[in-house]
């Protein structure tokens, strides 16, 4: 089974930061749409890398929440008449990586079936798009985006905020001390792809684990933002983040080297250790016959020094 990349993540779209989540939606979307709020018109429409774009709302809910300009100033409305506007949390995104190996219906169909059961089936609204501009390595980079809504839905428009959602979607902004939530999420993100990938015959699966819990002894490699990934390709010039990371991938290129040869003369030692024994018990085997006044050679004399020229210690427990 190959393991194919893996990403999931969840983010807070805030006023402390400096965030409009109509200007989000409009980025996400690859739309035009303009904030009420402060009435400028952003306008994303030039991005050519949209795949798909939808909102997906509760049963029952009102058609102006299908209209994406409509849905998120009214989003903002509701957070100008609370007591934290400044630093109002404004919506939640979660962004998944998209298997390659699944076609573009297939992409939507998993995104969407995903978004249906894990967020619009506890009551929030959800705008999901799917992009899919080249990676790195020049294939493509399929992935989706999904904001969600963190005020209950009314008939009237946007109520209190659902704080049950904080403990189902744990983020760094929420004050949740329990990471499982977010870990379980991760997980069920794995089941959906995973299960969309067999669907459609794929032998590839995904894991959500670090390398470290799936007994990988490896260091992966740092993590580069996009700001510097997008300077480097705009002027092609070494920033320093950038040199950074290069630094940082050399290092864990050079660690996991340097774990490999270990991994590799530890087994050599491993196995030249039980040559050894093997040989001893057949020299055992044959009688040997000593004059009177020799003494009775000890254990360590039957041990010849080297084996293979790895010297010949005693037993001891290989460190895998």
């Amino acid at each position: 089974m190959t393991t194919g990349h893996y990403h999931c993540e969840v983010k807070i779209i805030s006023r402390a930061a400096g965030h409009s989540c109509v200007a989000a939606a409009a980025y996400r979307a690859r739309d035009k749409l303009c904030d009420e709020r402060t009435g400028i018109t952003h306008d994303y429409t030039p991005k050519k890398d949209i795949v798909h774009k939808e909102i997906l709302a509760p049963e029952g809910a009102a058609e102006w929440v299908l209209d994406r300009g409509k849905l998120w100033n009214a989003v903002e409305k509701a957070e100008d008449i609370s007591t934290r506007r400044a630093k109002a949390q404004l919506c939640r995104e979660v962004i998944v990586s998209l298997p390659r190996d699944l076609s573009k219906d297939a992409q939507i169909k998993l995104v969407r079936h995903f978004v249906a059961d894990q967020f619009v089936g506890k009551g929030m609204v959800a705008d999901f798009s799917i992009h899919c501009p080249p990676a790195r390595d020049g294939k493509p980079n399929p992935h989706a985006h999904i904001l969600l809504t963190m005020r209950v839905l009314t008939p009237e428009g946007f109520g209190k905020k659902e704080r049950e959602w904080n403990t189902a979607l744990f983020t760094r902004d929420d004050m949740v001390k329990d990471k499982s939530k977010l870990r379980d999420l991760r997980e069920t993100w794995q089941e959906y792809a995973n299960k969309a990938l067999s669907d459609a015959g794929s032998p590839i699966r995904v894991d959500h684990r670090s390398y470290a819990d799936r007994g990988i002894l490896a260091i992966p490699r740092p993590y580069l933002t996009k700001t510097a990934y997008h300077e480097y390709i705009r002027t092609g010039q070494e920033t320093p983040c950038f040199v950074q990371w290069q630094k940082g991938c050399l290092a864990a290129q050079a660690q996991n080297i340097s774990r490999n040869i270990d991994r590799t003369a530890q087994a050599h030692a491993h196995h030249a250790r039980q040559v050894g024994g093997e040989e001893l018990v057949k020299r055992r085997k044959k009688p040997v016959e000593l004059p009177e006044h020799t003494q009775q050679p000890s254990r360590e004399t039957h041990l010849p020094r080297h084996y293979g020229g790895v010297l010949n210690e005693p037993e001891r427990e290989i460190d895998r």
